[in-house]
């Protein structure tokens, strides 16, 4: 892609902040910027999955003894004759901002902001002249559709926030009171028009083509808006005891009539017990110990929009009336108008501590989060002929639980100032209802939700062994090992004609048969939970380090216990069977003279690949270990003394260099990332577009 210039990304930036006090009472303020970015990508989106299945056998370029001047259809050569996409968006936002303060303690503040995006996108699905040799047959044959289309795209979102501050104290009593009014707005319109059979391959325009194959055109456009009421009251008795009530009252256009409004109260109260006399005596040591707790809903409202009307797709299908093709509308989903807000309750408890003149500080929380109400389209499974979807509805409910540790330390020695702080966070999360009458577990290879589910789980079949030729009836075997009659009672999945060196599941419901049985909760057959894909004990380490006008800083990320299965290329050897590429991690395959191997029998031909994906189905060997740890970013900066830039009128001129993305210590196959959920673009496909490396640099300047 370097070589292609088809992966890269610029972008411009310019923002400004003026604020002017016009007398004592009214301060006036705006807040305006502006970007403009032009980004280039391959529209050839599947090289990396491409990549990781071609075989290492296969040329990469050309054969010129047996085929000259002919190129081989692979990824790299597919990015080089096609143009890339090119997306452009320009935005421009600002925020005006007016304050009042009338009388003394009292703050009223009004604010507008308008956002307004434009985005342009252009696809050239490029047909070039040249016939390119399909990499598995040396067969010439095309790339691309001829097809060119551009996408252009606006969005406005508006906001409108008015709300008030007082603040009163009389004796040891401090009162902070708050009210407001919230008001969004958003509208969003694309269209895209779409030519094919260009005139010039390498001189793309709508209207450049030969006329023979009509221009297609499509548009939408979605709206939406929230209002909101709110307030706050704030109490604290000399600075001791400390209390805070909340209230919001929100709507949304989202939801049908008589089901758009919802109120969110939340509160929480602290006591800093350090403030008491009782603990004098450490406070040289102990300079803070507060402990607090909380309780708060908050809403949820991102959802789709217009889930409440029934839409019908259009379409011109490839059959023909009287040969002509005509319009079709699809069959309208089931909708319903009585569904609302999905809302989420918390309580926390926690405590902050700080010692040594606040060098080290530390936090601990523990929570509990209900997540009611929960709007989803998959509550329950359905019949297969219901032949359109499911309306949204509010159903089920998850409890999370969770805590969250953190320790900072700050200190210096001589010139040299240094921090470092770490956090540790983990939480489970539980279904606690859900519409599932049945209790269907598995149903066409979909995963239900079900009372008492720990979100993530991964189920599978616990591995045994691989069958050996003690499985078969004596003499029953070919001379491959294969063909063979198993011994009546050795367990096998359904339709399997296993062969030694094929991997045996343990039999849990003893019936001789390796399967989900009923898919229910009540009868799962040989299914158990084996792993969770959910990270656990997530951790992150900041520090930092200065001297003089330089300073260093770092940012560490990471996941110390997390499940995966996932079957792709990188994980499996030889995943496309006769055409499946070998990685050398994946050498310690069953053969007759490697009985002992960590993987199964693997097979070369395509008609047998059904049995090589008996040894792939989600099983306890092949879990993988998702922990790992990730340099985020390592910066570099520098500060030019005051004593120079303060000739050019400025405050403050900072260079600077960053990296992020450094370094990934992980578990998992070279090439993937724990990060990223999908790892492939194509069957069997295992490295997804990859997480890069970035390096800036650049200069802050504040005048």
């Amino acid at each position: 892609m370097p070589q292609a210039n088809q992966d890269n990304y610029k972008r411009y930036n310019i923002k400004s902040v003026i604020s002017s006090d016009v007398n004592s009472w009214l301060n006036l303020q705006l807040d305006a910027g502006y970007y403009n970015s032009t980004a280039k990508s391959p529209f050839y989106t599947n090289a990396f999955g491409d990549a990781t299945n071609t075989p290492s056998a296969l040329p990469l370029d050309s054969i010129p003894q047996k085929y000259p001047g002919q190129t081989i259809k692979t990824a790299r050569n597919e990015i080089l004759a096609q143009a890339p996409i090119v997306t452009t968006i320009g935005d421009i936002r600002m925020t005006g901002r007016t304050i009042l303060k009338p009388f003394k303690g009292m703050t009223v503040t009004g604010e507008y902001t308008i956002d307004d995006v434009n985005r342009q996108q252009t696809n050239y699905d490029k047909k070039p002249s040249t016939l390119y040799l399909n990499p598995y047959g040396y067969t010439p044959e095309p790339i691309g559709n001829d097809k060119y289309s551009k996408a252009d795209s606006m969005s406005t979102y508006k906001a409108i926030n008015v709300f008030a501050n007082y603040v009163h104290s009389f004796g040891d009593h401090n009162f902070t009171l708050m009210g407001g009014f919230n008001q969004e707005q958003y509208h969003a319109e694309n269209q895209t028009a779409t030519a094919s059979g260009l005139l010039s391959p390498d001189l793309p325009f709508l209207s450049g083509t030969t006329g023979l194959i009509p221009p297609t055109a499509s548009d939408n456009y979605t709206d939406w808006s929230t209002r909101g009421f709110f307030g706050r009251i704030n109490y604290d008795f000399q600075n001791k005891y400390l209390l805070q009530l909340n209230y919001r009252y929100d709507g949304s256009s989202k939801f049908p009539q008589g089901h758009r409004w919802v109120g969110l109260p939340s509160g929480s109260i602290g006591w800093r017990v350090m403030e008491e006399n009782f603990m004098k005596t450490i406070r040289p040591y102990v300079n803070e110990f507060k402990l607090r707790a909380s309780y708060g809903s908050v809403g949820n409202q991102n959802i789709g929009d217009y889930q409440f009307y029934g839409g019908m797709g259009i379409a011109i299908p490839n059959w023909l009336y009287n040969a002509n093709r005509i319009g079709s509308l699809s069959t309208p989903p089931l909708v319903s108008t009585n569904f609302t807000w999905e809302t989420v309750e918390t309580k926390d408890f926690g405590f902050d501590v700080a010692f040594l003149n606040n060098k080290l500080t530390g936090s601990f929380d523990w929570y509990q989060r209900n997540t009611k109400d929960i709007l989803t389209t998959n509550a329950t499974p359905v019949p297969a002929v219901l032949g359109t979807g499911v309306p949204l509805q509010n159903s089920g409910a998850l409890r999370t639980k969770g805590v969250e540790l953190q320790l900072n330390w700050r200190d210096h020695f001589g010139k040299v100032t240094y921090y470092v702080g770490a956090n540790l966070y983990d939480y489970k999360s539980v279904v606690t209802s859900s519409v599932n009458p049945q209790g269907v577990l598995v149903s066409n290879g979909n995963y239900y939700l079900y009372n008492g589910k720990n979100m993530g789980e991964i189920w599978g079949y616990t591995t045994d062994r691989f069958y050996d030729e003690k499985d078969f009836v004596a003499g029953s075997l070919n001379s491959s090992l294969r063909a063979g009659t198993l011994i009546a009672g050795t367990p096998k999945q359904n339709g399997q004609a296993p062969n030694p060196g094929d991997i045996m599941y343990k039999d849990l419901d003893t019936n001789g048969l390796i399967n989900s049985g009923a898919g229910t909760l009540a009868n799962h057959g040989d299914l158990k939970v084996i792993g969770n894909s959910t990270p656990r004990y997530q951790f992150g380490i900041t520090g930092g380090v200065s001297y003089a006008n330089f300073d260093l800083s770092f940012v560490i990320a990471g996941v110390a216990k997390r499940d995966m299965w996932v079957n792709n290329t990188l994980t499996f050897p030889n995943q496309w069977v006769s055409y499946g590429a070998l990685y050398a991690n994946q050498t310690n395959y069953w053969t007759p003279d490697n009985p002992n191997a960590h993987y199964g029998r693997i097979y070369s031909i395509v008609s047998d690949g059904g049995l090589q994906a008996f040894n792939q189905v989600a099983q306890t060997r092949f879990l993988l270990n998702g922990a790992y740890t990730r340099i985020k970013n390592v910066t570099l900066r520098y500060s030019i003394p005051s004593s120079i830039i303060k000739k050019a009128h400025l405050s403050k001129l900072q260079l600077f260099t960053s990296v992020e993305n450094l370094l990934t210590f992980k578990h998992i196959p070279q090439g993937m990332d724990p990060d990223i959920t999908v790892q492939g673009g194509t069957v069997g496909g295992g490295l997804g577009y990859p997480f890069m490396r970035k390096m800036s640099a650049g200069l802050n300047m504040t005048f």
